[in-house]
């Protein structure tokens, strides 16, 4: 019983943890994680948000050359 649930907890943190994908994304670039943190976020061009119910003219005008993608 001791031997199923020590292997239950080690099967709980690999998946709900972030080692594998960690380790998929280091067996794909070489061995490195670089870049890995940045893979997680998405981007979208600030016009395209307006299409989908943000109020773009609400942006000050100062931020408009600065803010093209969120």
């Amino acid at each position: 019983m001791a031997s199923l649930s020590i292997l239950t907890n080690v099967l709980q943190l690999a998946f709900i943890s972030e080692t594998i994908p960690k380790w998929v994304w280091a067996k794909d670039h070489n061995g490195s994680i670089s870049g890995y943190a940045m893979s997680k976020f998405n981007e979208i061009e600030v016009k395209e948000l307006g299409k989908h119910g943000l109020d773009v003219n609400k942006i000050p005008e100062k931020y408009e050359k600065d803010f093209e993608k969120c």
